[in-house]
């Protein structure tokens, strides 16, 4: 009997392993740039810009200089805007989105830069 189990948990793991769905679909946008703001302001900005067109925004403060904005879809995140300290203190943002993900998220992103 402790055989079966072993083959079965064997074959649930192997399974489990061999799955090709991607948990982390967002993938590097064209923007990974410098902002000429400070990261607050870089942040609060994506994060007013997303909001008004997706309400569900959100925005999260990691440490001091580190911002975190999402748009949450259904199942995974639609897109990310990862905020950071860059040269002389100013953000450096860097934009990850859904393959075919609404142009407007990226240009809204660009016009806070």
């Amino acid at each position: 009997m402790k055989k079966v189990y072993a083959a079965i948990l064997t074959g649930i793991f192997i399974s489990a392993c061999s799955s090709s769905s991607n948990p982390y679909p967002l993938k590097p946008t064209e923007i990974n740039n410098s902002s000429g703001k400070l990261p607050a302001q870089a942040a609060h900005c994506i994060n007013n810009a997303w909001k008004a067109q997706y309400p569900a925004t959100k925005i999260q403060r990691q440490t001091t200089d580190f911002y975190l904005v999402t748009i949450p879809g259904p199942d995974a995140d639609i897109a990310q805007a990862i905020i950071d300290t860059g040269v002389l203190l100013t953000a450096k943002v860097r934009l990850l989105a859904i393959p075919g993900a609404d142009p407007q998220i990226t240009q809204m992103v660009k016009d806070c830069l």
